[in-house]
């Protein structure tokens, strides 16, 4: 990556940015013409860049997906989403979540519990794609939908990890916090 970032900043096709201790990369506009007229070329172009946008993601790169997000959305508004793979659909949903899309982020793990349940996928990967759609519905105030999936991920938790595991206690608490959001 260093390389690659060195080599276009000798050709000042990039330059690099400090804010607030995270680097950023601006762009020549040359290269985001280019990059622009290639998302709307290829699904595999998309996918990848989808994938590089949302590879850096955790707790600690919330401020730079501020900056991504309007990126991240363009793409996705232009992918055939139905397309992408559950690992590329996964982190994509988590940034639009974390920065208060929910919906969007619902339709994303709608599509990827739907491959998950279709292909046979590991029963682990259903079940966090599961509990994720479940948040995103509790985030768009979607209670029942929420409840119906927080109960599938609790049925599964305990009866895989047993009722004092901590992931079956946190499955059991976001039931509950559903239904205290539903007044029950």
């Amino acid at each position: 990556m260093h390389s690659i970032v060195h080599a276009l900043h000798s050709f000042s096709l990039v330059s690099v940015t400090s804010i607030g201790g995270a680097l950023f990369l601006q762009l020549h506009p040359l290269v985001q013409a280019w990059s622009h007229d290639m998302a709307h070329s290829s699904h595999h172009f998309k996918e990848m860049a989808i994938q590089t946008l949302t590879c850096c993601y955790g707790e600690k790169a919330f401020l730079l997906y501020q900056h991504i997000l309007p990126h991240l959305l363009e793409i996705l508004g232009q992918a055939g989403v139905q397309y992408l793979h559950v690992n590329t659909l996964m982190p994509a949903s988590d940034i639009l979540y974390d920065q208060g899309h929910y919906h969007r982020a619902a339709e994303l793990l709608e599509i990827a519990l739907e491959k998950t349940r279709k292909s046979g996928y590991e029963s682990t990967l259903e079940l966090r794609v599961t509990e994720k759609l479940a948040h995103a519905y509790q985030g768009e105030e979607k209670w029942k939908e929420a409840e119906k999936l927080y109960l599938e991920v609790l049925e599964q938790r305990r009866s895989q990890l047993g009722m004092k595991h901590p992931d079956a206690i946190e499955a059991a608490a976001h039931l509950a916090s559903t239904y205290y959001s539903q007044g029950r």
